[in-house]
């Protein structure tokens, strides 16, 4: 559905100061999740609601310890303690949630989530197939703590003309 992450990384890791620790929320079967190894993270999550998609992750990276594969729910990010991420990514599931019809208060709820297990200078990444006139309003709420540090349209390699966009932001110090 979208594309690989070698598509964005040269524009979204200048902008991640650290890269102790990141969970890709909603990673499906991406090796998006891995490649994040390969780009200097030593930590990081994969983070979805299936359990089957977690467990074939697990199977299939069992040798690599840097990653942990866990099933859950994107609006309760309850188990991870408060500033748990220099980085959070998400490629795909706010299109899902919004497509789906959730309501404004389920989206907010989210986006606190996000922000909560964000460290402070902390980076979320956003890729989605949403133009900035569909997706910013819902990201620039003071409440999230967060500051808009890039917005970017990249045209999908195998199909020109058609777009993806890279919204990230970067959590305040205060």
């Amino acid at each position: 559905w979208y594309q690989p992450w070698t598509s964005f990384k040269n524009i979204a890791l200048p902008l991640i100061p650290s890269k102790e620790s990141a969970i890709d929320l909603g990673c499906g079967n991406s090796p998006m999740t891995s490649e994040l190894l390969s780009d200097g993270f030593k930590n990081v999550i994969g983070f979805d609601i299936s359990s089957v998609v977690i467990e074939q992750n697990k199977k299939k990276f069992e040798h690599e310890n840097r990653i942990k594969w866990e099933v859950g729910n994107v609006f309760n990010l309850s188990k991870y303690p408060d500033e748990s991420f220099d980085a959070v990514f998400d490629k795909g599931t706010f299109d899902c949630i919004i497509s789906s019809g959730i309501n404004s208060l389920q989206v907010s709820q989210f986006l606190l989530g996000v922000s909560r297990i964000l460290k402070k200078n902390g980076v979320f990444i956003e890729i989605s197939y949403g133009l900035p006139e569909t997706r910013l309003n819902w990201f620039q709420n003071p409440k999230y703590g967060w500051k808009q540090i890039g917005s970017h349209q990249v045209e999908k390699m195998s199909e020109r003309g058609y777009y993806h966009y890279l919204y990230c932001f970067q959590k305040k110090e205060e």
